[in-house]
């Protein structure tokens, strides 16, 4: 089924102005941040209409406003970390050779790219630059990010597809209805979001141990998140969001933080008996016709070996500057860039995952800002599911999760190694004038 611009009712774009404007006056622009991030990825159609008017401009138009508002209202207005600044210049010299080889080359998608890399990448970077260091912004954030994305799930079923709850009930796998996958505009950006929400979840639940109401509402987020991200068909996302679960669940920093292994089984059991669930009721949405078992389901080699090869030719054809996006599917991240870019571009994809090793070894296991490091933990496994579920599906230019978490994790990790070292200088301070006093 083909995928239509979800048209938002009267009352609904009431209800959403009316959030833009308090998120204006109070200076939030975490929330819009959240909602813009999120909403159309997870729609399906990708375009939601206020009106003649596509959610991309309206959101970002009360997001710049905000972020006026917001800068108005502080005085120490610090853009870039003190520490690794080389990476600002480095992507701005990426940015160029990408804007440089679709002047040159003029792929028939320009616009999609261009689409993609200025209001989608570039744009919200400086933004969370600004706020990324205030943890109750961050905590909105991913609030705003995890029901915007909810939000546009159920409503992209309802509105494109026009199942009701009371058939929906009756057949979740959606299976008499005739639709297997709900690809919309491109099947694994409808998957992202929901991935990323399911990250998101698994912190805020590991976050707050000691409240067992908002525990269960997140476990109902977390089932709905697993719903649609079987119904995106996008077993990439699938295999990639379960590997970074366990590395996240596994982590010593959980343990550090004296949780009961029966929240852990909680939430994992949560996890795992809805995918078994599903798995049963309706295999074929991972288990496609032709395939035997998971085991062939989830072999990218004999799924993308094809693309894999055309990549590696295109770039024989032109090693230096590549083809200038013209070949455009590798299903690979590192082979697309080398296809569509070069040796050059490839150059500053490599610079650009030296700067995320860098920022991922500032995340250790200690006893003080337990809270902050595993948001720092939530950023890093964002960008990780990205780069896993990249080397079978995306590009520089269209996952958008290689940067806007890379931004926060760059601004909130030197925010904790800061503070962790002014308390540790602290305590230094004060046992040197405890013990001063006894000598004396």
């Amino acid at each position: 089924m083909t995928s239509v611009p979800i048209i938002l009712s009267f009352s609904q774009i009431l209800i959403v102005l009316a959030i833009c404007l308090y998120a204006i006056f109070k200076g939030h622009l975490e929330w819009l941040l959240g909602i813009y991030m999120a909403i159309g990825m997870a729609g399906g159609s990708g375009t939601y209409m206020f009106g003649p008017f596509a959610h991309t401009y309206v959101i970002l138009v009360a997001l710049f406003v905000a972020t006026i508002v917001h800068l108005s209202k502080r005085q120490d207005i610090k853009l870039f970390p003190p520490r690794d600044k080389w990476i600002v210049p480095w992507m701005i010299m990426w940015w160029v050779w990408i804007f440089l080889l679709i002047i040159l080359f003029k792929p028939d998608n320009k616009t999609a790219i261009l689409m993609s890399l200025i209001p989608r990448i570039i744009a919200p970077l400086p933004i969370i630059l600004l706020f990324a260091d205030d943890m109750n912004k961050i905590k909105n954030f991913a609030a705003a990010y995890i029901l915007t994305t909810l939000f546009s799930g159920w409503k992209t079923l309802f509105y494109n597809y026009g199942i009701s709850y009371s058939f929906l009930f009756g057949d979740l796998s959606l299976r008499q209805f005739g639709i297997y996958f709900l690809s919309g505009q491109n099947y694994h950006w409808f998957s992202y979001p929901f991935a990323i929400s399911l990250i998101m979840i698994t912190t805020y639940y590991l976050y707050f141990k000691s409240s067992k109401i908002f525990r269960i509402i997140l476990l109902i987020c977390a089932m709905n998140c697993i719903y649609f991200l079987f119904l995106s068909g996008s077993r990439q996302s699938v295999g990639s969001v379960i590997i970074v679960l366990i590395i996240m669940i596994s982590r010593d920093v959980f343990y550090s933080r004296k949780l009961k292994l029966g929240s852990i089984a909680i939430l994992t059991g949560a996890i795992g008996i809805i995918s078994l669930y599903i798995l049963r009721v309706a295999p074929y949405l991972i288990v496609r016709t032709g395939e035997y078992g998971l085991i062939e389901a989830f072999n990218l080699v004999s799924g993308r070996l094809y693309a894999w090869t055309g990549g590696i030719k295109a770039f024989i054809g032109s090693p230096i500057w590549g083809t200038g996006f013209k070949y455009f599917g590798s299903h690979n991240l590192y082979i697309g860039t080398l296809a569509e870019q070069g040796l050059f571009g490839m150059g500053f994809l490599v610079g650009y995952l030296y700067f995320i090793f860098r920022l991922s070894q500032g995340i250790r296991v200690r006893k003080e800002n337990n809270d902050e490091r595993l948001w720092c933990l939530m950023f890093l496994s964002i960008i990780m599911f990205g780069l896993i579920h990249s080397m079978a599906s995306g590009s520089v230019v269209s996952v958008w999760h290689l940067y806007w978490p890379v931004a926060f994790l760059w601004r909130l990790e030197y925010s904790v190694t800061e503070s962790s070292s002014i308390h540790k200088g602290m305590m230094r301070g004060a046992q040197a004038v405890v013990l001063a006093g006894k000598t004396s």
